[in-house]
């Protein structure tokens, strides 16, 4: 929601198939701002025993299509990030177990540090209250609100538009 309007959906799904856990992250925004914008963004996360292996990421704004991946390879990470706005090509040794995909569907640990998809960098969790973490990325702080370990709402920061995400 952007100053109380909908603007937009995602539907977020994780599937879970023995130790390969896939977190999928879909939203379709349409914004007036002096001319209708159609953002679509798509996240896929594969996790094997609680390690991301790889990682999609699809956004469309308008009529221009962006894609990264990110994919671990051996001992390493291969980061590949052209977005909106927005590009990084590096490699990670460390490994990944906590990506902005998974606050989606349960509330991280207070010692976690969380990789962006999108940006393909970390953020460290800052526990603003019991159950509301926030994380600073690029200078965005996005805010997760949870209840019973389930995300009941985000208040995200966005470069066009500032919105809310809440549970349905």
């Amino acid at each position: 929601m952007v100053a109380g309007i909908r603007v937009g959906s995602m539907v977020a799904t994780r599937t879970i198939s023995e130790d390969i856990t896939v977190y999928n992250l879909k939203s379709d925004v349409n914004i007036y701002l002096f001319h209708w914008y159609r953002v679509l963004d798509e996240i896929t996360s594969t996790y094997s025993n609680g390690k991301l292996l790889n990682a999609t990421i699809k956004t469309s704004v308008g009529h221009k299509n962006y894609s990264s991946t990110v994919e671990w390879r051996k001992d390493h990470y291969e980061i590949n990030i052209k977005g909106y706005n927005y590009s990084k090509t590096c490699t990670e040794a460390n490994p990944i177990t906590w990506s902005v995909a998974r606050l989606y569907f349960e509330e991280p640990p207070y010692v976690a540090e969380i990789f962006s998809e999108d940006y393909g960098i970390f953020s460290e969790v800052y526990v603003i209250k019991p159950h509301c973490d926030q994380l600073v990325l690029l200078g965005k702080k996005d805010k997760f609100i949870y209840e019973n370990n389930e995300l009941h709402k985000a208040d995200m920061q966005s470069t066009i538009k500032d919105f809310i995400i809440k549970a349905e």
